[in-house]
């Protein structure tokens, strides 16, 4: 026996057993020249042939082994129940023998086909199964994403309802800052009065001439101001009831089809929203990440303006204090005419950090201002 025979690998083997099993009516020489083709190592006709006789007889003896001699074929029959009955004595048809075609299309050889294409079925369902595990797990991923997305986005309509609460309670605030102011003023006017008066009654005393002097309103002044304190605080104890109106803004951005947290919940847009359908997670997903774009740079502009109502509210505050002080002791015009300037600066200031507040939300929705606009801090 040669090497050729002796060494044969299983890769061999199974490379061999599928050709012969695609080509079971081909030649011997046709089988060789396709198994070399598909192997890396070349093997004679005679080799073939010799492996192909040793798989046969392994096949029949696993089926003996397996079925029984009655049921392979491999115990003798009685001569009335077999074809080779007819011709006893020829040579040309043996008793208890098969063609070639028979012993190559033997029952280990429709198991063996069975049994490969059972394993390829179940190898095709366990990855069909762990397709359907890694789907059911990007699906479960994706609704995560759209929880936390949502919960996002309702942090974020939380935070801008807060801003927008302390945005409006700082507007009256600085209303009643104004007010309180020009009621100062006026007290301050009225104090330069009387202080002239005074002077003039002083000169007339030097004189030696009468004096007739009046009352100052000083009562009247303190009483109205704790008036004015006191409707202040019932107010922001009562709260703000109505809900926020559409300003000329909010109108222009709608008119370049934007969004705002006004014209969101407005019932122009929550009434035709109960009767679309619902969309699906992607673009559930795009939707909200689009909506809290659009939430976070309008509290962005809302935070610019609360934080430019500070600094007002702030520097009101300095020249209030100072004109207290001052018409507690004297009041120079030149320090009268200094704080009036001050004033003036910070509002002037005021009024130009809300111009490009506004010019950055508008700029965001491709609105242009006008020059008006642009000119709003010098319009004071």
């Amino acid at each position: 026996m040669s090497a050729e025979r002796k060494e044969w690998d299983p890769e061999e083997l199974e490379l061999l057993q599928n050709v012969k099993a695609h080509n079971a009516t081909a030649k011997i020489e046709y089988l060789t020249r396709l198994f070399n083709e598909k192997n890396g190592r070349k093997r004679t006709g005679h080799a073939i042939r010799f492996r192909l006789k040793r798989l046969r007889k392994l096949a029949r003896e696993s089926a003996v082994r397996r079925f029984g001699p009655q049921r392979c074929g491999t115990e003798p029959r009685d001569g009335t129940n077999t074809r080779n009955s007819a011709y006893p004595r020829n040579s040309a048809y043996p008793r208890n023998r098969h063609c070639d075609k028979c012993n190559e299309m033997s029952t280990w050889s429709f198991l063996g086909d069975f049994y490969r294409r059972d394993e390829i079925s179940r190898h095709n369902a366990a990855r069909l199964e762990d397709d359907l595990h890694q789907c059911s797990a990007l699906l479960t991923r994706y609704q995560q994403a759209l929880a936390d997305g949502h919960i996002r986005n309702e942090q974020e309509r939380h935070k801008h309802d807060v801003t927008q609460k302390a945005l409006e309670f700082e507007q009256q605030s600085h209303r009643d800052t104004v007010r309180l102011f020009d009621l100062t003023y006026e007290a301050v006017s009225e104090s330069c009065e009387l202080v002239d008066g005074l002077r003039a009654q002083v000169t007339e005393l030097e004189g030696g001439s009468a004096l007739v002097t009046t009352v100052p309103k000083t009562a009247d002044l303190l009483l109205e101001l704790q008036l004015s304190r006191a409707e202040q605080s019932s107010r922001l104890a009562n709260g703000s009831s109505r809900p926020p109106e559409v300003n000329s803004l909010d109108h222009a951005i709608a008119c370049q089809n934007g969004s705002t947290s006004v014209l969101d919940f407005s019932s122009r847009r929550l009434q035709p929203l109960k009767s679309e359908p619902k969309l699906n997670l992607m673009t559930r997903v795009e939707q909200l990440t689009k909506e809290t774009g659009y939430l976070r740079q309008e509290i962005k502009f809302y935070r610019q303006c609360f934080g430019d109502l500070q600094h007002l509210r702030e520097s009101s505050f300095d020249v209030y204090q100072q004109l207290f002080l001052a018409s507690a002791s004297s009041l120079a015009p030149e320090h009268l005419q200094k704080l009036v300037v001050q004033l003036h600066n910070a509002l002037e200031k005021s009024v130009r950090m809300e111009v490009k507040a506004e010019k950055d939300w508008k700029a965001f929705w491709g609105l242009k201002c006008s020059l008006d606009e642009l000119r709003g801090g010098h319009a004071i």
